[in-house]
């Protein structure tokens, strides 16, 4: 199958995106890469729920990122989403009034990096992580907001714990994962084949990972998918959809296991 969608692009409303990031040139790239639909992700926390949880969110408000102007693009269908934050209480920084405007919204339960969003402590320890993340997954997954969620971002993988986070993966075993991603079939939440999860390793070699396992876990389960590279520079655009390509082939990925979304 050819993949014909990211909806995971980051750009200059992200803080941590690059300046070349901008909606434009990823509608070139998508051109060049015979895409049909792109959807724009940048992080969010809106203060309709709650001040921003840190620095990193203050100033990224649903409201700053739905006044901002889309551009057209014959052939592309361009969609206007967020990538919502789950803070370590529970709280989604993503009213009901926002996510009713957004085209789409992907939830994240593993920005480990953040104190606010992970206890630091926890990061350090590879056993409790594994826990809180699946704790924090089925937060999301049993949130009130739940209903307005179409993918869980770079599920499982801890962006703070780039270095170790197979370590901290293999601790969730197969039955854990498997209640997780039927309580989100059920619930009509997909899954994000996320690039930037793999990025670290080598491509041949992906298959061998932890995070591998996760994605074929929730294929048996009959989840719904949608591909995003988490770009935030046009440079390595190329080299992270490499990536997905790669992953559709090894989890032998059909228009069938797409989300509608992106059909």
């Amino acid at each position: 199958m050819n993949i014909r969608h990211d909806i995971h692009l980051h750009t200059t409303l992200s803080y941590c995106a690059k300046e070349s990031a901008t909606p434009e040139n990823y509608i070139e790239i998508a051109k060049k890469k015979g895409l049909s639909t792109i959807g724009f992700s940048d992080h969010v926390w809106d203060t309709a729920v709650s001040p921003a949880i840190n620095d990193f969110y203050e100033g990224q408000d649903a409201e700053r990122l739905l006044s901002a102007s889309l551009p057209k693009a014959e052939g592309i269908r361009i969609l206007r989403g967020c990538e919502a934050e789950l803070d370590k209480n529970g709280v989604l920084g993503l009213s009901e009034e926002a996510a009713k405007k957004f085209d789409y919204v992907l939830c994240t339960h593993s920005h480990s990096q953040h104190p606010e969003v992970i206890d630091a402590k926890v990061k350090k320890d590879p056993k409790k992580l594994a826990e809180t993340l699946c704790d924090r997954f089925s937060l999301l997954v049993e949130h009130p907001m739940s209903k307005y969620i179409t993918a869980i971002a770079h599920p499982f993988f801890p962006l703070g714990n780039k270095d170790d986070f197979d370590e901290v993966l293999f601790r969730i075993s197969d039955d854990r994962l498997e209640d997780l991603f039927n309580d989100a079939v059920y619930k009509n939440i997909a899954i994000e084949i996320n690039a930037a999860a793999f990025a670290s390793l080598p491509l041949k070699s992906i298959h061998k990972s932890e995070m591998f396992r996760i994605y074929e876990t929730a294929k048996e389960c009959g989840c719904k998918f949608v591909f995003g590279t988490d770009c935030h520079d046009p440079k390595i655009y190329d080299e992270r959809f490499s990536y997905l390509e790669a992953l559709c082939a090894l989890l032998e990925i059909t228009d069938e296991d797409l989300c509608p979304l992106v059909k």
